[in-house]
């Protein structure tokens, strides 16, 4: 009989916690986003978009003639801000 520790059920919980940030969240954003676009009548790429993120994003805010600024925040802290921050909480791991 396998017994639950603290140490497994912590393990178990990070687990589930890290699925609902990585996977349930955005795709409930996406979601929410494609809803609100289309309540304005904004043009709304379709879903096969979601898996090349940074080109949906490019494409909701050109196709709507919206400012670029939001595709720019996304890039820069997806890939500067974040492998930064991801570094130096390595570092404390060690």
């Amino acid at each position: 009989m396998m017994r639950f520790t603290n140490e497994y059920i912590a393990r178990g919980f990070y687990i589930i916690m890290l699925i609902i940030l990585f996977i349930a969240l955005p795709i409930r954003l996406f979601i929410l986003d494609r809803n609100a676009l289309k309540e304005i009548g904004a043009i709304v790429p379709s879903w096969g978009w979601y898996f090349l993120f940074p080109v949906y994003v490019f494409r909701r805010q050109y196709l709507n003639k919206f400012s670029l600024n939001i595709f720019w925040i996304y890039m820069v802290t997806t890939f500067i801000i974040l492998p930064v921050v991801m570094g130096i909480l390595s570092s404390f791991a060690k």
